[in-house]
């Protein structure tokens, strides 16, 4: 067994007039004073208490960079001096001696996992030697060309050079990364097809080339030759964060694959399958026995018996970003560049991700029942929901009517707040009903956004969601002005869960929570305080905001969430593949050959910390790139 401990050490490659020199430093302000132009530097995290590989004098010494490989699988029985680090090759050997070289050879060969190794003589590079490379031809479908306008010509062949380039470069370090790419380029060519105008395509070309050339140049830079392959990340421009990439990559796939493989929007379209209530939901009070039933369950069994419609799925490009932190796209999804150093910590924690996961599942959920909010038929129709002579003839009438109703009552709230004396019908005309939700889109996906989150990533468990994502806010830069809609928004989702009870109990709820996470840290942030008194101060205006959002509460309750998925989301609290216990088991920065089970319940034990510590945001990289589950 092999444990994070030894500290940090700084590997770094130099070019000289006609050579590399390479050097190891214990401490950065050390290599910090060695700094120039032609510089190259990683972090390198000592397992059973190496040492700083005395590379300066002496040799000849040999260093392996290893990886991708499992670091609970690193067993020798004459090496002693091992590291980490957050690149692809995420294991690096430093030999003194053939009996050394000679077992770690052998180990390579036999794993056939990709390395590279370095020959040192008094500091200086003197030989180069890699695995060989793995031939990948590019897959036919690649080859074709994307057929656009000339004017968009330039950006169409920039989006088929980097794609073909990620999947030749994930065929020989991550091979799951393949079937991702491949699956992407068929959907994303679909979608091309399909857009209305040239406009849309530039848009869709543009921001998926942005996402794919962050991606590579952070999933595959730091492989071989590594002299040649240059990290833009600065603190790892040596070794790269591939390794950080791939634990993206799994909590990505581990989150979205119950959606996709439960066939969630099918579902959602098969609810004009089941019967409709005969009231509408908005009427019906929380102890109704509807909000108790599984409906998404229900709308399974229809896809049981052969109505099921094939739908192609699209994965989400992950990358880190120092500038746009957690966000998402139709085809993106970032993550902060602090999350890398920070990933034991509320703050940072990659849990934050399931967020912007939620969010693209939303945007999904509000394709299926308004595609086209300014189209004239689908005006008609969505008007029509709200008439008095309407008559539902399904369950998804009926949440198609619930949506409706709910974006009407918050164009309401919003024209009540900026003029109480304007009255606007509830029954509005369809070009009304296009203004509402033209108008209160963005807000309605951030409702149901959170209410998912919670109730699905969260498992309603208020405490543990306040404490995260208020954590997570309170660095967030320029966030106090945008306090108020974060607290209406954390308001819906713990509603979700108390609809039997009074709204005094939700917001008593949020505020005793809250109050409970800035005692607990020795040095809240003023953020936290400020929310506290801009709660306290506005408590019946916060009252009134979450009166006029429960339609969007109910809908997210009733239609969106079932038991079901929640419990293949949420199996079991133990980490370790096929064992008891709960994840607390993965501690003291051990790593063995079990593999994490769970992402979301690991994250939960452990992204608990208030201030970050390298060592253990790596221990808990590790452990997430290699995730049983992972595609």
């Amino acid at each position: 067994m092999v444990r994070l401990e030894g500290g940090t050490h700084f590997l770094v490659v130099r070019r000289t007039a006609d050579k590399h020199q390479v050097r190891s430093y214990a401490k950065f302000n050390n290599a910090l004073k060695q700094v120039n132009s032609g510089q190259r530097i990683s972090p390198i995290f000592a397992l059973n208490g190496s040492p700083s590989p005395a590379l300066s004098r002496g040799g000849p010494n040999y260093l392996y960079f290893i990886g991708p490989i499992e670091p609970g699988l690193l067993d020798f029985a004459k090496i002693s001096n091992l590291y980490l680090s957050l690149g692809t090759f995420n294991v690096v050997v430093w030999c003194r001696d053939e009996e050394e070289r000679e077992e770690i050879t052998e180990f390579v060969q036999q794993a056939d996992v990709p390395y590279e190794s370095w020959v040192v003589n008094n500091g200086y590079l003197e030989d180069v030697a890699f695995h060989p490379e793995i031939a990948k031809s590019t897959p036919d479908g690649l080859k074709e060309p994307i057929h656009v306008k000339r004017e968009l010509a330039t950006t169409a062949r920039e989006y088929s050079l980097l794609v073909a380039n990620a999947v030749g470069l994930a065929g020989r370090y991550w091979p799951n990364h393949q079937d991702n790419f491949l699956q992407f380029d068929r959907v994303f060519r679909a979608i091309l097809a399909e857009e209305a105008d040239d406009l849309g395509r530039l848009t869709d070309l543009v921001v998926t080339n942005a996402a794919l050339s962050r991606f590579v140049s952070q999933a595959y830079t730091g492989t071989s030759p590594l002299l040649e392959t240059a990290s833009g990340y600065t603190n790892h421009s040596l070794l790269g964060i591939g390794l950080a990439s791939q634990a993206l990559i799994s909590l990505r796939d581990f989150a979205s694959r119950v959606f996709t493989e439960s066939r969630y929007l099918q579902r959602i379209r098969l609810l004009t399958e089941l019967p409709a209530v005969e009231k509408p939901i908005f009427e019906l009070p929380a102890s109704d026995g509807f909000f108790d039933e599984d409906h998404l369950e229900h709308a399974d069994l229809k896809l049981a018996l052969g109505k099921q419609v094939t739908e192609p799925t699209q994965p989400i490009l992950t990358c880190f970003s120092g500038r746009d932190g957690f966000r998402s796209t139709r085809f993106s999804l970032s993550a902060p560049l602090e999350t890398i150093s920070g990933a034991n910590t509320c703050q940072w924690t990659l849990q934050t991700i399931t967020h912007e996961l939620s969010h693209v599942v939303i945007g999904g959920v509000l394709g299926v029942f308004f595609p086209k909010p300014g189209d004239p038929d689908s005006l008609r129709r969505a008007s029509a929901l709200l008439s008095k002579t309407f008559v539902a003839k399904s369950l998804f009438d009926r949440a198609e009517e619930l949506l409706a109703y709910a974006f009407v009552l918050l164009e309401l709230d919003h024209r009540n707040q900026r003029d109480r004396s304007k009255s606007f019908d509830i029954d509005p005309s369809p070009e009304a009903l296009s203004e509402c939700i033209i108008e209160g889109s963005a807000e309605a996906n951030e409702i149901l956004t959170h209410v998912f989150d919670f109730r699905y990533f969260y498992e309603g468990n208020a405490e543990h969601y306040i404490r995260s994502v208020w954590s997570s806010w309170a660095v967030v830069p320029n966030i106090e002005l945008r306090i108020p809609d974060y607290i209406s928004r954390t308001l819906c989702a713990l509603f979700s869960t108390l609809m039997d009870w009074p709204i005094k109990e939700t917001l008593d709820t949020f505020r005793r929570i809250l109050e409970q996470v800035i005692q607990a840290d020795k040095s809240p942030t003023t953020i936290l305080k400020d929310t506290l008194d801009t709660f306290d101060s506005g408590r019946d205006r916060f009252e009134e905001a979450l009166n006029a959002r429960i339609p969007f509460v109910k809908f997210a309750s009733a239609i969106l969430y079932s038991n079901e998925l929640d419990r293949t989301l949420n199996f079991e609290k133990s980490g370790l593949s096929g064992q008891g216990g709960d994840e607390g088991s993965f501690s003291g920065l051990e790593f063995r050959p079990e593999q994490i089970e769970n992402p979301l319940r690991f994250l939960e034990g452990h992204a608990v910390e208030s201030r970050p510590k390298m060592a253990r945001s790596v221990w808990i990289l590790q452990h997430l790139a290699f995730c049983k589950n992972q595609s």
